[in-house]
Formats: C-alpha cells, structure tokens, sequence
C-alpha cells in the first residue's frame, strides 16, 4: 500500500481551510476548534506511518491512551466543524494504527463525502474499504481516484489488490501492470503482480481477504531472492563455459 497525506499537512490544511466556512461562529469557537484540532493531531502523528500501515505491533498501552485521546480531541473540533474533512481523515489515521479498521472505513468515508477530489483522501478511503472487505466499493473508490490522478502508480496497485480480492482477476492483472510498468523499481508492485500471475496459472488460491492477500506477497517476496541468485548463477555458468571455450579455440 502507498503513502499519501502527512499528518501535519493536514493540520495545516484544518486550520487554514476551517477559516472559510466558519460562518455563524464566535471567534471563542473558532479558537477552540483549532486547539482540539491541533492537540489531536499532535497526538496521533507520531504513531502514524505510511498510508494503510501502522506500528500495531509496537504500540505500548500508553501509545493507545495516547492515539485515543487525540481521536477524542479531534471529534470535539468536529462537533464545532463538522465539514472539517482534514479532521475525519487524522481520526481515520488513529484508527488504523489501532487497528480498527471498520471505525477506521468510516472515518475515511466521511473524509471522502467531503473531499472526494483528493486522491490521497480516496486512497486511505480504498484501502480501508479493502482491509474491511467492501472491495466494490474500494474499487469504486478506486477507479475514481485514479482519474484523479492517472500518473499515480500506487493507486493502481491499491485497485489491483481490490480487483483481485472481488475476484476480477484478468482486470487486477491488467492494473497491476500499468502501475509496474509506470514504476518498473517498486518492489510492492512486483510483488502484486506476481501473486496475481501465480493466482492466474492456478499456482496460488484465490485469497477471499487482504490477509490471505498479504500472506501471498509475503511468499513471492520470500520466492524472489531465491530467483535472483538463481538467474546470476546461470549468468555466471554462461559466463564460465564461454571463457573455457576461447580458451580451447586459442
């Protein structure tokens, strides 16, 4: 899965674009808005790692307090703004890392109803559809955020996963390619697109969830080593018997 916001973009983005649609407030709100608004951020933004990935194995009990509080601070700057988009998205962030993933899809959806001409916003919004199973609707997501931004190989990746998991296997292949073939040196996509050729030749199962997913890349990510060292050994061989053949000519 790709990156996309950076937690403290968007407390930039809550602050500055709160100052818009702040009509019928007191500058009392206003100001208090912004202070639940960046102390929840504060908060979460050190445990938040690149999009749909999270430090879940490492998170003491404290990190979770932590993490909770800021979701709590952020949901009171969105009882003030409730077309804050930035604030649902920074709560979604909160929830991944937890690991909750269905609170997490809803976070991002109502990001998303708010923001849906950001691509990154969709992109969060479609990986959490797919770590909860709503993979139509992630490749709804999906597709619409890679008009958004058709030059964004990790868009397509994310939409190859969802195509392969609704089981649209030919298509998912297809995706899958275009995105590798945009960035030929990204090790994720390599990994998806061989999981999906491996699916297609009936070497793997059809994974029914993103975890059995994960399972396969993690076993094509272990078979790719294996192959590198055998194709430099045939390349070291070829070289060998071709040096010993000048050797018997001359």
């Amino acid at each position: 899965m790709y990156k996309g916001l950076s937690v403290i973009l968007l407390v930039l983005v809550g602050l500055i674009g709160f100052s818009g649609i702040c009509f019928g407030l007191t500058d009392a709100q206003i100001d208090l808005h912004n202070k639940y608004f960046e102390q929840g951020s504060q908060l979460i933004e050190p445990y938040v790692l690149r999009a749909g990935r999270s430090r879940r194995g490492t998170l003491d009990t404290k990190a979770k307090e932590k993490i909770a509080e800021g979701i709590s601070f952020l949901k009171k700057a969105i009882a003030i703004n409730r077309e804050n988009w930035s604030a649902y998205w920074v709560i979604g962030k909160g929830y991944q890392v937890l690991g909750e993933h269905d609170n997490a899809r809803r976070s991002f959806r109502s990001a998303y109803v708010r923001m849906s001409s950001d691509p990154n916003v969709a992109r969060e919004y479609m990986i959490e559809c797919i770590n909860t199973g709503e993979f139509k609707k992630g490749i709804y997501v999906g597709e619409k955020a890679s008009e958004l931004s058709p030059t964004d190989s990790g868009l397509k990746a994310n939409l190859s996963i969802a195509l392969l998991l609704n089981k649209n296997v030919d298509e998912a292949l297809e995706v899958a390619k275009k995105s590798l073939a945009a960035n030929p040196s990204d090790a994720i996509t390599q990994q998806i697109v061989q999981v999906i050729e491996d699916i297609k030749s009936g070497k793997s199962a059809q994974p029914q969830s993103m975890a059995e997913f994960e399972q396969l890349s993690k076993k094509a990510s272990s078979g790719f080593p294996l192959k590198m060292i055998v194709i430099l050994l045939v390349v070291i061989v070829i070289v060998v018997i071709r040096k010993f053949s000048k050797k018997d000519k001359s």
